[in-house]
């Protein structure tokens, strides 16, 4: 894990966005440690959604602050762009580290399941570092709750029978 967990120092495009950011991170729970391999998600009762809430969040901001170093960057002159090209790598390392903890953690119901999806999607989850326990945490969310909206419990993961 890079960025905060060894801790390089984060410095924010805008002056102290990168120390608030920081902040975020350090406040949910994911910041601490890699994430877990995964052989199904934690329930929401285990973990609650304010965890996921505050996950969410984390990502969103750690997602916005490498936006924001993306915009203030475009058209510099050569020579500047080789110091965006080191603050952006340290705020995608976080942003990518808090990604891995939201995956990591129990959607709630079926709209996170889906931001989830999104998310996986749009950052192409399975190659990054983490990324197959992120993709069999999702995979657990999704039979969990399917097996929520059908009143019984999901089936195991390891076997993967029935599902091709």
């Amino acid at each position: 894990m890079l960025g905060l967990a060894v801790g390089l120092p984060l410095v924010g495009c805008s002056g102290g966005a990168g120390a608030s950011l920081r902040g975020k991170v350090e406040g949910a729970v994911f910041a601490a440690a890699p994430p877990p391999p995964f052989g199904r998600s934690p329930s929401p009762s285990e973990l609650g959604e304010e965890l996921w809430a505050r996950a969410l969040a984390a990502f969103r901001e750690a997602e916005a602050a490498v936006e924001e170093c993306e915009a203030r960057s475009r058209g510099l002159p050569f020579a500047e762009a080789e110091v965006f090209e080191e603050e952006h790598g340290r705020l995608s390392d976080l942003m990518y580290e808090a990604l891995r903890g939201l995956l990591g953690t129990a959607a709630p119901d079926g709209v996170a399941l889906a931001v989830k999806m999104d998310l996986v999607v749009a950052h192409e989850v399975g190659s990054l570092a983490g990324g197959e326990a992120c993709l069999e945490a999702v995979r657990g969310d999704a039979w969990r709750l399917a097996g929520r909206l059908a009143g019984r419990a999901a089936p195991p993961l390891a076997g993967a029978e029935g599902r091709g």
